[in-house]
């Protein structure tokens, strides 16, 4: 299965079966027996997708692109944050890393 972020290029919009913004692709991902997923979008999807619930025998690829809103929010700064405030909830979107 090939999904695809809006912004990816027209020329790989036209060959994925789903089309969608990270949260729809991630929904996609999940549905999907496919024996293979190529995510062409940011780096964090397919890393959030192999923790979830990736069966055996299936893979997850991607197309890396970067993601501002992921690469605003390094794990190792968001660790320290966290360990600076213990006892907060952390609440994200679905642009995080899996880090």
């Amino acid at each position: 299965m090939i999904l695809a972020h809006y912004y990816q290029e027209p020329d790989i919009q036209d060959i994925a079966d789903v089309i969608g913004d990270s949260l729809a692709l991630a929904q996609a991902a999940e549905r999907t027996t496919a024996d293979v997923i190529v995510f062409c979008g940011v780096h964090f999807m397919a890393a959030r997708r192999r923790p979830s619930s990736t069966p055996a025998g299936r893979c997850s690829c991607l197309t890396s692109k970067r993601c501002s809103l992921s690469d605003s929010c390094p794990a190792p700064e968001f660790e320290r944050f966290v360990q600076a405030h213990p006892g907060h909830a952390v609440i994200s979107y679905i642009n995080c890393s899996a880090a």
